[in-house]
């Protein structure tokens, strides 16, 4: 979801817009905990993470009802990266909050938080 604030005085304009996870997880390989982003996503940084994010728990975290959302993230520093990037887990406290640093080549640059969210 996008939020467009033009002037503090108007009211902000809310769109929706939907992406194709499917073509950033072509773009990336599982590596044991660790997935790569091996060409640039056509997308964000914020978004490419999110699906990378994803793509891994969906992969590697033992089968469960739950469904993954995007909880926290803790960046170093914000740029727009679409390139060189890899996610690790890091931390899994039972399934239920699922920690991954982030990295831009062999940097770390940050951690992405993932809550359990139940049917």
């Amino acid at each position: 979801m996008i939020i467009i604030g033009k002037n503090v005085n108007q009211p902000l304009e809310v769109k929706k817009v939907l992406f194709d996870e499917q073509s950033v997880i072509e773009l990336c390989e599982i590596r044991g905990e660790t997935v790569i982003l091996n060409e640039k996503s056509p997308y964000n940084f914020i978004e490419t993470i999110t699906v990378m994010n994803k793509y891994l728990l969906n992969r590697t975290v033992p089968s469960s009802t739950a469904k993954y959302s995007f909880a926290g993230i803790d960046l170093s520093q914000y740029e727009n990266l679409r390139s060189g990037l890899s996610l690790r887990v890091t931390h899994n406290l039972q399934n239920m909050l699922i920690n991954s640093a982030i990295y831009h080549g062999d940097h770390r640059i940050g951690t992405l938080q993932f809550a359990a969210v139940m049917p």
